[in-house]
């Protein structure tokens, strides 16, 4: 069964304060929260519709696209979720799967203040790809799983059907101020790759893919550290030979921050990285002195004005490097910098 989160407030006084779980007044709510900021969920959603009618007369309360141009259904439910909503999520992932191209731009562009094309790069700095939806996967928030659903959402997975439950638990303090936690009922990283596996893309590779490429090369263990040390700083975006990791914007969105190969240099055999400099120090607050010295030795400037995204300024100004992570010392090295980020102690 889903856990039941607590959250406890650290006084002024050095005592905890345990902060009340509250329900959420309507659904609404909820999906007025996730419109706003759907990076709660997963930094790679971009929402392209609301309410959005399908061919058999339902209604999906957000249709989105992930960063790989492949849909998104999310269906929200106040409370505890009934096991109709299973077949509910089908239903619509099922209208969903046929959607065209060209259909997703039209629901995109009348949803959207500005084109799929613009939104799409804007978000996940990388150009919108020429083919969309050739996977799909469902998701459904509730504030609480029953225990059917939770059956038939586990037995549908282990047929690699595409689908997951979040749960989203509402809180308020003393002060008012309210506050949101969330948990997945499988890790969200292996029920996209049950998606990506049936995927019509196949230039692609999951997660576990790549990482039997870097250990069949002899870098299994330094991409293995890297994928393990960013974990929770991070989220990770697999492609052919190589991965993108991004991070989260205070306003709400993604930044492509570094790509990792897992083809090995071939001068050196071994792990080789592209930083955005520059973002390292926007977003995570890591300085361009901190991040050099807590790279090797080998590391390049690299040119990043062709980075999708970004804004006229930040290609002008953009710095970034490029290098070879040849051994342990050298990643940990780099992981302790990212990990206490903002610590200059540790620089």
């Amino acid at each position: 069964m889903t856990q039941q989160i607590r959250l406890w407030e650290v006084t002024a006084n050095q005592t905890l304060a345990e902060i009340s779980g509250t329900r959420i007044s309507r659904e609404e709510r909820l999906e007025d929260w996730l419109e706003s900021d759907i990076s709660m969920l997963d930094p790679n959603l971009l929402v392209i519709g609301r309410q959005v009618q399908t061919d058999f007369g339902g209604i999906i309360d957000l249709l989105c696209i992930d960063n790989l141009g492949d849909i998104v259904v999310i269906e929200l439910k106040k409370g505890r979720t009934p096991r109709e909503v299973a077949a509910q999520a089908l239903d619509y992932a099922s209208w969903a799967k046929d959607l065209s191209s060209q259909k997703i731009i039209e629901i995109a562009d009348d949803y959207l203040p500005n084109t799929l094309t613009e939104a799409f790069g804007s978000e996940f700095s990388q150009e919108l790809p020429e083919t969309l939806n050739t996977s799909h996967r469902s998701l459904i928030v509730a504030e609480s799983l029953d225990a059917s659903t939770e059956r038939i959402v586990h037995y549908l997975s282990e047929l690699n059907v595409p689908i997951n439950v979040l749960t989203v638990q509402h809180f308020k303090d003393s002060n008012g101020r309210q506050m949101l936690a969330q948990v997945y009922l499988m890790e969200p990283e292996l029920a996209a790759e049950k998606s990506r596996s049936r995927s019509k893309r196949t230039s692609y590779k999951t997660v576990n893919e790549l990482q039997a490429i870097a250990d069949s090369s002899g870098i299994g263990n330094l991409y293995r550290q890297v994928r393990d040390g960013v974990r929770g700083i991070l989220s990770a975006q697999p492609y052919s030979e190589s991965v993108a990791y991004y991070a989260r914007l205070e306003e709400g969105g993604t930044r492509t921050v570094m790509f990792i190969r897992t083809i090995p240099d071939e001068e050196t055999g071994k792990l080789r990285f592209t930083i955005h400099a520059t973002r390292f120090d926007n977003i995570l607050g890591i300085s361009l002195e901190a991040l050099k010295n807590s790279l090797p030795d080998n590391i390049q400037e690299r040119d990043l004005s062709s980075w999708v995204g970004s804004s006229e300024s930040e290609r002008q100004s953009a710095q970034g490097f490029g290098g070879v992570f040849q051994n342990s010392q050298e990643v940990d090295k780099f992981i302790k910098v990212l990990r206490n980020r903002g610590e200059t102690s540790a620089f």
